[in-house]
């Protein structure tokens, strides 16, 4: 089986080839504004590497977000496109689970929760929150879903849950230690509030209530291998033919051209209203 994935809700490019859920080969490149440019030329690389041709894929497997509006429909669009024309299956998986995914690629013995973030503008973030029971490999629990909120009101959420700390004593921003695993309840923390300088303040906050602080540059190489093992492993929603027409990216809020346009609808009716 093999299986190309693709993610471009962030602000870096990932993708892989791969079979029974093992990366053959993976790309990560951090490109804000260049996904549209490098996202076909990388899949084709990747294809080379993996001495696969296009015909041979037996499914295709997507981040649909959320993250950048125009980013994330970059990969959603190939992704349909490449499914509907080779006729295979598209597996959709969230962004955010593919994040937490990459955070703890290896299994402890203990709990794990993991909440990744994505900035969303005027200090709020995308988030999630999921839990990880055992060793036991993709087993994911969501237990909090996909939704936008204040930055702020993520941090008390992630502060006031279960029991507080987990103990553990592997704060950092760079990988993972190995005391973290098998401690109770151990909490990783993935965003990627390092690339806004306006959120130094906040990151630092998020690394002191975490047992494990990621950058999404830390993880970044990891979830194109991650999008294969979810998908491997049922953790991926997925459409098959007429069906992949109607999958979309998962915005999570309105777009910024809607929000406005309803903003200015609703400051003319109320001019009219008083009228």
């Amino acid at each position: 089986m093999a299986v190309l994935a693709m993610d471009t809700a962030t602000e870096t490019l990932v993708a892989a080839v791969g079979a029974g859920g093992t990366a053959i080969a993976s790309a990560a490149v951090r490109v804000p504004r260049g996904h549209s440019r490098l996202l076909q030329p990388t899949v084709q690389q990747l294809l080379r590497a993996a001495g696969l041709g296009p015909e041979e894929l037996t499914g295709i497997c997507v981040g649909i977000g959320p993250g950048s509006y125009t980013g994330v429909r970059m990969a959603v669009s190939t992704a349909k496109a490449m499914a509907v024309t080779l006729g295979i299956p598209l597996y959709t998986v969230s962004t955010l689970l593919a994040m937490a995914e990459a955070a703890v690629p290896q299994r402890g013995d203990g709990p794990v929760r993991v909440m990744p973030l994505l900035y969303a503008r005027r200090a709020r973030a995308f988030g999630a929150a999921y839990t990880l029971a055992g060793a036991e490999r993709l087993a994911w629990q969501v237990e909090t879903p996909v939704q936008v909120r204040p930055i702020d009101d993520w941090l008390a959420a992630w502060r006031g849950s279960e029991d507080g700390t987990s103990g553990g004593s592997a704060r950092t921003s760079h990988g993972l230690q190995a005391e973290a695993y098998g401690t109770p309840q151990v909490r990783f923390l993935v965003h990627d509030f390092n690339q806004q300088p306006s959120l130094a303040q906040t990151a630092s906050a998020w690394r002191a209530a975490a047992d494990v602080a990621l950058a999404l540059c830390d993880v970044a190489a990891g979830m194109g291998p991650a999008l294969l093992r979810l998908a491997d492993g049922g953790q991926a929603v997925v459409y098959a033919g007429d069906d992949i027409h109607a999958v979309s990216p998962d915005y999570a809020l309105p777009v910024e051209a809607e929000a406005k346009l309803a903003e200015r609808g609703e400051a003319r009716g109320n001019d009219t209203g008083r009228r």
